[in-house]
């Protein structure tokens, strides 16, 4: 025999069951994500969305106990858009996205709500016209104090694979997400429409059995799909920091034939001009002269720290700023950095900068566009510190800057790449911001 609710004897779970069990895989979903910064904006959302879940599921009821119409499957759409608002509101995603982990949430619900409620039955040992309330609460507390828990925990290990601040979907994932999602709701209910039809089962067990594995099958395809995802999301990840290293090095090669040409040129220049000077007295002469070697200055003063990858990136670096009317200063010691590969050298000093710099032009006043780079020994560690002027505290997330470009998914790899770098010789980067001022900082050990 099924329980009986009342006057409705059902396999559904009862429908407070049902909006405890959404309303906890909203929460599961919102404290997985990077969530919005107004905390009263998310306690409000999570109350509403209480109210307003539990509002379309006693609306259900009515309906479901007047037989499936046209209204019942709008209130269960309205349930799921429900959740979704919920969940958009309180996290900081696209739709999309939004959309992607809905759709998860409410496989987390049917889940679990099948599963508590058939357990919640066969303790009864299925021979009552109905059931005992204190084996219903005792096993909804398990239930729930189990599952939803364990959801949490999957998301949360999910999101350090994927970082969640840059991991986007495309609608083509989340067509394939509704039908996942849709197959597995209207095998689990297909009773609620005919109970002749091959997937409504004709026993009390078949009936439990088919809603509640068609549930977890639902939500194990989903999950299957999104660790498919992540993979491919890490190997794109991966991909882009390599790019990263491979484009510092290249800038690095480059930048270093342009500044032995550069320095050839000057010394050419050099000679040329005592040579000139020492022929005319003209004062428009002499003027012009002096002009040409004003404009040779950002190109003759050459940074040198004693390690020849360093002295080329930090040089490209400082002419740029020379151009960009940014102030960079320098006191660094190459030696501390001389077992350093290269390319990882180029990444980490490269991107370091390229990052200050960019975060410079945007400063409308030219006199407060400052960089002060330094490279020094502290104990056993070689730290490379790179501070730039930074009015606004920026957004950081995963203890590394948002990028500021529209375009979130596609960048943002150039701290990564730096994080990747100095972790490869068992150091790590930082950054933080005090009184105005941006600073990463990179220790590295010194090698033995």
């Amino acid at each position: 025999m099924l329980p009986v609710i009342g006057n409705l004897i059902t396999s559904d779970p009862p429908k407070l069951w049902v909006v405890l069990a959404e309303w906890l895989a909203c929460m599961v979903i919102v404290l997985a994500y990077p969530k919005r910064r107004a905390v009263w904006l998310r306690c409000v959302v999570a109350v509403a969305s209480f109210a307003l879940i539990a509002g379309i599921q006693y609306g259900l009821l009515l309906q479901q106990q007047g037989g499936i119409t046209a209204v019942w499957f709008l209130l269960m759409l309205l349930s799921v858009v429900a959740m979704g608002t919920s969940v958009a509101l309180c996290c900081e995603m696209g739709v999309a996205l939004a959309v992607f982990s809905t759709l998860r949430a409410l496989s987390m619900a049917e889940f679990a709500g099948s599963l508590a409620w058939q357990l919640t039955f066969f303790a009864t040992d299925g021979d009552e016209p109905g059931v005992d309330m204190a084996v219903a609460a005792g096993m909804l507390v398990v239930c729930y104090g189990l599952l939803f828990p364990a959801f949490f925990l999957m998301e949360r290990k999910l999101g350090e694979r994927l970082d969640y601040a840059t991991f986007d979907v495309t609608w083509g994932e989340v067509a394939v997400s509704v039908g996942i999602s849709l197959f597995a709701f209207v095998l689990s209910n297909a009773r609620l429409v005919s109970t002749s039809n091959p997937f409504s089962g004709t026993t009390t067990s078949e009936v439990f059995n088919v809603r509640t594995l068609a549930a977890a099958g639902g939500l194990i395809c989903l999950y299957a799909y999104l660790f498919q995802l992540a993979e491919a999301h890490t190997r794109k990840r991966l991909d882009a920091v390599n790019q990263v290293l491979v484009a510092q090095y290249a800038q690095y090669q480059q930048s270093k034939e342009n500044i032995d040409i550069i320095n050839r040129k000057y010394h050419d220049l050099k000679q040329q001009l005592d040579v000139l000077r020492a022929e005319t007295d003209e004062g428009k002469r002499n003027g012009y002269l002096d002009g040409i070697e004003e404009s040779l200055k950002e190109y003759g003063a050459r940074v040198v720290t004693g390690n020849g990858v360093l002295d080329t990136v930090l040089t490209s670096k400082s002419s740029l700023c020379a151009h960009l009317d940014i102030a960079m200063t320098c006191v660094a010691d190459g030696s501390l950095v001389d077992g350093i590969d290269a390319m990882d050298l180029c990444t980490i000093v490269g991107n370091a900068l390229d990052n200050a710099i960019e975060a410079e032009e945007r400063i409308a006043e030219r006199d407060r566009r400052l960089i002060n780079v330094s490279l020094s020994r502290l104990n056993a560690f070689a730290v490379f510190k790179v501070a730039n002027y930074a009015p606004e505290r920026p957004e950081l997330h995963d203890g590394l800057p948002v990028t500021t470009k529209s375009d979130r998914t596609n960048h943002g790899f150039g701290m990564a790449s730096m994080r990747h770098c100095a972790r490869k010789y068992g150091g790590d980067m930082t950054v933080g911001w005090r009184d105005g001022w941006f600073e990463l900082q990179v220790l590295i050990p010194l090698a033995s």
